[in-house]
């Protein structure tokens, strides 16, 4: 079951990088800063982490889960990793983003210049 849970968050968020890079940019680096903070004070994350099950509790069991997983990845410094991956993930989708920006130019561009001179007009170059 939390594999499929997973999962499906793991398409969410994909899907929503599809729509706009910067969310999960923004989201990436704040969870890569918040797993490295926890990686290098580890005492004071502790203490702070040790509170989260009792704030969780309230959900049941999904939110005492929820708190032994975040509290296990950030201690071993998988939250910081998933963070990273999703930075790169928004870096990646903004990249594709910007190239089909361009390549619909190029082609608009293109377009332009055929309607420019007429259907089956013949271009001459000039030297």
């Amino acid at each position: 079951m939390e594999l499929a849970c997973g999962l499906v968050v793991v398409a969410a968020v994909l899907l929503a990088a599809r729509r706009s890079s910067l969310g999960a940019q923004v989201v990436g680096l704040v969870t890569a800063l918040a797993g490295a903070a926890v990686v290098a004070a580890p005492g004071r994350a502790r203490d702070l982490l040790d509170t989260l099950p009792e704030r969780l509790h309230s959900l049941g069991g999904l939110g005492a889960n929820l708190a032994h997983h975040l509290v296990a990845d950030a201690a071993s410094g998988r939250l910081m990793l998933y963070g990273l991956a999703l930075l790169a993930v928004g870096v990646v989708a903004r990249g594709a983003r910007r190239a089909g920006r361009r390549e619909e130019r190029l082609r608009a561009e293109t377009e332009g210049l055929g309607q420019q001179h007429g259907p089956g007009a013949v271009r001459h170059r000039t030297r």
